[in-house]
């Protein structure tokens, strides 16, 4: 499951801001201020909802977060001054809305950088790689078992199996896959990713033996293994 860290966000507007969030899938984690725990860990997306004139200590969060591989950001300004959102993007947050805020505009906000997110971890996917003794072959568009056998898969189902391996054990998000496999800009209705999910799924069951790929209904799919290596 996705999850986005809310850093302050104390004030009611802000609590009803964010907490749009939650009923559509994804898992909010709260930070009351500053500084950010060390190591970050498993954090997709982080909100920074503090007051006013903290614009200093936010721009030194975002300094310091790890790129790339870190999580994306979102700074929620308590001011209409465009000049903050360009200070903010300049110390490093990936994005920042202005005051006011939409709720509906702040998911929306969050679905863009986790496309941009994932295009990222798109731009080499993976050409040879294990995963629980499994081997993926992209020149070949072959998958091997540990058994020998083989089967054949297609380049979208190429690109959508290295999703999932990118992020191994994990939840990953029916929009995500969508914005990987189908394009962000495609016009495909949600349920064309569960179809092709449940093509690759069957592939793959044909030479291992078992389902390795889990459906979480409303929410996305994870890839049932261990260790991916390379």
């Amino acid at each position: 499951m996705t999850r986005v860290l809310v850093v302050g966000g104390r004030k009611a507007g802000q609590c009803r801001t964010t907490g749009q969030l939650e009923p559509r899938g994804y898992e909010l984690l709260r930070l009351p201020d500053l500084p950010l725990p060390t190591p970050l860990v498993h954090v997709d997306v982080i909100i920074f909802a503090l007051p006013a004139g903290e614009g200093d200590r936010i721009a030194e969060a975002c300094a310091r977060l790890p790129r790339p591989g870190g999580p994306m950001t979102l700074v929620l300004a308590e001011t209409a001054d465009p000049n903050e959102a360009a200070r903010m993007l300049d110390a490093g947050a990936d994005d920042c809305l202005l005051a006011p805020h939409n709720p509906r505009e702040v998911v929306a906000r969050v679905r863009a950088l986790l496309r941009r997110r994932e295009r990222n971890h798109a731009r080499r996917p993976a050409t040879r790689c294990e995963f629980d003794g499994h081997r993926l072959d992209a020149v070949n568009l072959l998958v091997r078992a540990p058994s020998g056998a083989e089967v054949g898969i297609t380049p979208l189902q190429h690109r959508l199996l290295s999703a999932l391996l990118a992020r191994p054990g994990e939840v990953v998000s029916r929009e995500h896959l969508m914005a990987q496999v189908l394009g962000e800009d495609s016009d495909s209705f949600d349920r064309a990713i569960d179809v092709h999910v449940s093509r690759l799924k069957k592939r793959l069951a044909r030479v291992s033996g078992a389902e390795l790929i889990t459906a979480y209904r409303g929410v996305g799919y994870r890839l049932e293994v261990q260790e991916v290596t390379s």
